[in-house]
């Protein structure tokens, strides 16, 4: 029996592989997650077209328009989005366009795989240039311009200036070379890289020797009831990643603490039970020489004394003496008992392994103890065999019948062994009707000098369990009844 101790530094790379997997598996997997590239956008749009080359006059056109990202599949790091932008007018609905892409878009980076652009802003955004694709459209390069305040968030600013071809655009100026002069600005919450606020300023014109001749003027913008579903968004994400960046590396590392804490008491109990059991392991040996001479050899004699007296034949003793006599011999069973829970623990002997028949094993252990008048003992029906030390299995015998014995105490009881087998182990079952024992009893009674008896050594229990165990068997026990349950290999599966 050794005490277990647990590596301080087996607690310490736990700690440290946990708190290493959260940063760079599963954190980054939290924030990656596939809602957080799914956007709309509701838009507030006013255009002021021309109404032809030959007209200076232009017409009106109120539209609102709604700006969306959608999660299609994925494969792998690999998603599958979805952009969309609707335009229409605001009072009879009629569609001015309805543009739909699909992009594969790394969610780890942002990035487009076909374009390597960002598709949408980063984590923590930085104040730098970013090429970005506005809602599936060609790429811009935007351009840090300042930070401002919402709702206590911190915003950043970015724009894009583009001149680009867009001939074909206008039906009645299908022949034309048109042009847009486009400029585009984008809100961004940095932490998380939200967008919480579009707009957009266009120009399309057509060149000719005369100049630019305009023929369209428009700007789109975020209405307000998205930005502030969008800054709440932001707001409600900067809370979740404060939870995945500080919180629970707090708790990661103030568990590790915890650990070690917790590992060194334990280790210093272990310690402490280590030494107890090595101060009562020294006990017992200077005890067992004194016992060995000074008790067992004065026992001897007067045992035989004791019988000396007991078998003279012209002597007729008044049953008063007689039940003196009893009293004398069963006090010293008992003495001898425990001298023997002693010196057979003490004494472990390597095993001497060979074939024993069960029912000779059990009724040798039995003749070798004083059984009260007052206790039956049931022997099991069937004979069986197996392997081991004849001298240490009777020793487990014996403790056993013992206990039982003095469990029943002065009462009428019955000892009942019983056997069980299987191919590979015999099991061996010794129940009594005795007054049983605790839970904490249970719980203990196989540790060395824990003894539930006044008049006990603690030891007997012990060495049955070693012995037991030498022989590559287990031994436990069960109350209501009491039982004791002993498996014992029948083959050499523990030379």
């Amino acid at each position: 029996m050794t005490s277990k101790t647990v590596p301080i530094l087996l607690v310490l790379c736990v700690g440290v592989t946990t708190f290493v997997s959260w940063y760079l598996l599963l954190q980054p997997e939290l924030k990656n997650q596939d809602q957080n590239f799914e956007l709309r956008l509701e838009t507030l749009e006013h255009w002021e077209i021309r109404k032809s080359l030959e007209s200076e006059q232009f017409e009106d056109r109120f539209a609102k328009g709604e700006m969306t990202l959608k999660v299609l599949g994925k494969n792998g790091s690999i998603l599958e989005i979805q952009s969309s932008e609707v335009s229409s007018d605001i009072i009879s609905d009629e569609i001015y366009w309805n543009i739909e892409e699909v992009s594969l878009v790394d969610r780890h980076s942002r990035k487009s795989i076909e374009s390597d652009s960002y598709f949408l802003f980063p984590l923590n955004t930085k104040k730098q240039n970013y090429t970005f694709g506005v809602f599936g459209d060609r790429s811009h390069e935007f351009s840090f311009v300042k930070t401002e305040k919402d709702h206590h968030l911190e915003i950043y600013e970015f724009m894009a200036k583009d001149i680009y071809d867009i001939s074909g655009s206008y039906d009645k100026y299908s022949e034309q070379k048109i042009y847009a002069d486009q400029t585009t600005f984008y809100q961004v919450e940095p932490i998380t890289g939200q967008i919480v606020s579009y707009k957009s300023l266009w120009q399309d014109y057509i060149e000719s020797p005369k100049g630019k001749i305009i023929i369209s003027n428009g700007e789109a913008e975020i209405s307000q009831y998205s930005r502030d579903i969008l800054v709440a968004n932001a707001s409600n994400l900067i809370s979740l990643y404060w939870i995945y960046d500080t919180l629970i590396p707090i708790l990661i590392i103030f568990s590790i603490i915890i650990g070690e804490g917790f590992v060194i008491l334990y280790n210093k109990f272990q310690q402490g039970k280590s030494e107890i059991k090595t101060s009562k392991l020294a006990a017992i040996g200077e005890l067992s020489a004194r016992l060995s001479h000074d008790i067992r050899n004065p026992l001897s004699n007067i045992n035989l004394a004791l019988n000396s007296i007991q078998n003279e034949k012209d002597v007729n003793f008044s049953k008063n003496a007689q039940e003196k006599f009893e009293i004398i011999s069963r006090n010293l069973g008992r003495i001898s008992h425990q001298v023997d829970d002693v010196l057979d623990f003490v004494r472990m002997r390597p095993l001497k392994k060979e074939k024993l028949a069960l029912h000779s094993l059990l009724k040798d252990s039995i003749d070798a103890i004083i059984v009260p008048k007052n206790i039956k003992i049931v022997m099991p029906p069937n004979d069986s065999s197996i392997l081991g030390d004849s001298f240490q299995l009777q020793i487990v015998c014996r403790n056993l019948i013992n206990n039982s014995i003095q469990a029943i105490g002065k009462n009428e009881g019955i000892i009942t062994i019983r056997k069980n087998e299987n191919s590979k182990n015999v099991l061996l079952e010794f129940e009594d009707t005795g007054t049983g024992f605790s839970y904490m009893d249970k719980k203990e009674i196989f540790e060395l000098l824990s003894t539930t008896k006044q008049t006990g050594t603690g030891l007997g229990l012990v060495s049955c369990k070693q012995i037991i165990e030498n022989h590559g068997g287990s031994i436990s026990v069960k109350e209501n009844p009491t039982r004791f349950i002993v498996k014992i290999p029948k083959n050499d599966s523990n030379p």
